[in-house]
């Protein structure tokens, strides 16, 4: 009974079942391009994170203490395979001083390093790795450059912990 008057419906009206039926393929053409577009991201993602060297698991600690103990647990740990230790000085917006008192746009927290103690890899703007840092310069982001109306060779002030230095501003 259905399919006689679904067959009925089907001569009657051509016109409204052309326009459906190119609404249906248009659907499920957006729809293969949007998974397409996921699994594209997805692979570049795992891709990226594997040439920066990113770990399955990544803690933050604070403190000489805690990292010694974090550094015995996962020396103890059978499922742990490897790791590594970034040391970082973690700052906050009043560390990074510009044009004489102003501080810094900085979201959350800003973290300064030596590149000669990196772990992962970094890339600057023209995706190389930044493997050395000339004496009295200084790699920000684009982001942060941006934010603070900041330009390639500006100096900016580090003050932290009794610590001030003038840094150059390079863009990585």
């Amino acid at each position: 009974m259905y399919l006689h008057i679904l067959q009925r419906d089907l001569k009657r009206k051509k016109t409204m079942n052309v326009i459906m039926l190119l609404f249906i393929i248009l659907a499920a053409m957006f729809v293969a391009s949007g998974l397409n577009n996921v699994i594209t991201v997805m692979n570049g993602t795992d891709y990226y994170l594997n040439e920066a060297g990113v770990g399955d698991v990544n803690i933050i600690t604070m403190g000489a203490d805690a990292t010694g103990h974090m550094k015995e647990y996962l020396d103890d740990n059978e499922s742990v395979k490897d790791y590594k230790i970034e040391t970082v000085i973690c700052g906050a917006r009043d560390n990074i001083i510009l044009d004489g008192e102003e501080t810094a746009y900085v979201r959350n927290t800003c973290m300064f390093m030596k590149i000669s103690d990196r772990k992962l890899n970094y890339y600057d703007k023209d995706n190389q790795i930044v493997n050395e840092v000339a004496q009295g310069h200084i790699y920000a982001t684009g982001k942060f450059m941006e934010k603070n109306n900041l330009k390639p060779g500006d100096t900016i002030i580090i003050k932290h912990s009794g610590f001030e230095k003038n840094l150059l501003l390079t863009e990585s």
